[in-house]
């Protein structure tokens, strides 16, 4: 799943957003938290740059996805993957508890 979470980011912002040829990590690459947690830290180097380099949120990017052709702003593109984030977060964290794990606490807020 967090492999699936950073695919995503490497297509919406790294390769459609930015135009970055991008060498989409695969999960049989990534079977311990080490590789996962450096790969995410390049993810967030990535979503840094789009955020310093963004000049109009409202700039139209072309893509297609599985024979679908569309277009969308940076601003939906960089609020896609954020939803989509904590989407799956959650799903990890209903699948910790069903395996009778305690999840770390993710709220941001105190």
């Amino acid at each position: 799943m967090l492999i699936h979470i950073a695919t995503t980011y490497q297509f919406w912002i790294m390769s459609t957003a930015m135009a970055i040829e991008v060498d989409f990590a695969n999960a049989s690459d990534y079977a311990d938290i080490g590789k996962i947690t450096g790969l995410f830290s390049k993810i967030d180097q990535s979503v840094d740059r789009f955020i310093s380099e963004i000049h109009d949120l409202e700039e139209k990017v072309a893509y297609s996805i599985k024979g679908s052709k569309g277009q969308a702003s940076k601003l939906q593109l960089f609020t896609h993957v954020i939803t989509h984030e904590y989407h799956d977060k959650g799903q990890i964290m209903t699948l910790c508890r069903q395996l009778g794990l305690e999840g770390v606490d993710t709220d941001i807020m105190r």
